[in-house]
């Protein structure tokens, strides 16, 4: 088992000693399982937080080095969580994927993931639903202001943008 620091964390009595980040942390209060808008995360799957490479063939490669902890798939890619830093990214399977545009890194943290992973399968159930261009338009808006303020570092990556906007 890894642990790293959690930034700003403090260990007892408020000293600066910062607390462990294991890959498990998140299951211990449930961690949702859904599969929607082709989003999916699978914690009773076999291989949910299974260590996982990257692949060194792939054109985007992550600034993280891993290890990687497999939490779903998205899009045909896969979700994995950065074990020393706590960063969400998608993993790509093909060459030429558009999604990968602008990184792929997703979320800065898990917890960042799941808050923006509600609003993106929530804003795209919305969407389907409504006939006028104008409130799609003013809706695709407003899905980008509610991923930006939530966690602006992670949400222009094209798995966020890409489907909200070439769809």
């Amino acid at each position: 088992m890894w642990s790293s620091p959690c930034p700003g964390a403090q260990g007892a009595q408020g000293s600066d000693h910062a607390a462990p980040r294991r890959p498990g942390r998140g299951t211990g209060t449930g961690l949702p399982e859904f599969d929607d808008q082709g989003l999916a995360l699978q914690p009773s799957h076999e291989d949910h937080l299974q260590e996982v490479r990257w692949p060194e063939d792939l054109p985007e490669q992550p600034d993280e080095e891993g290890p990687f902890h497999h939490l779903g798939r998205w899009m045909g890619g896969y979700v994995v969580l950065d074990g020393p830093t706590g960063h969400v990214l998608r993993c790509p399977v093909e060459h030429d994927d558009p999604t990968a545009e602008n990184g792929v890194r997703v979320a800065t943290d898990l917890e960042n993931f799941l808050t923006m992973a509600g609003l993106f399968v929530t804003g795209r159930r919305i969407l389907t639903e409504i006939q006028n261009r104008d409130e799609a338009h003013l809706m695709r808006q407003h899905i980008d202001d509610a991923l930006f303020a939530v966690d602006w570092e992670c949400s222009d990556a094209g798995a966020w943008q890409y489907p909200l906007h070439e769809e």
